[in-house]
């Protein structure tokens, strides 16, 4: 007996994993945020690492995408945040 796996855009990918760094880069600020009020304090920017090509070039292309209308607030959440706070690098398998 086969089954079939319903066919995912590649497009779709990129915006699951966008979410996800989206949601990374709120806990990382978040612990940022926790961390400045017990006192401790860091010279460094927190840096983010992922390993999604789509995720890649949307956080480093500062266009708007029209693909992403449904995450738009996701998109500028994490544009805003990786040029004023954190840093994103790509791993490469």
């Amino acid at each position: 007996m086969a089954f079939d796996l319903p066919k995912v855009s590649f497009s779709v990918i990129y915006k699951v994993e966008y979410k996800g760094l989206a949601n990374a880069t709120s806990e990382v600020l978040w612990v940022q945020n926790l961390l400045h009020e017990l006192g401790i304090t860091s010279s460094h920017s927190p840096t983010l690492y992922y390993d999604n090509t789509g995720a890649t070039y949307l956080c480093a292309n500062p266009v708007y995408h029209s693909r992403m209308k449904h995450a738009a607030l996701d998109y500028h959440f994490v544009r805003e945040k990786v040029e004023l706070v954190c840093k994103t690098t790509h791993i490469f398998h």
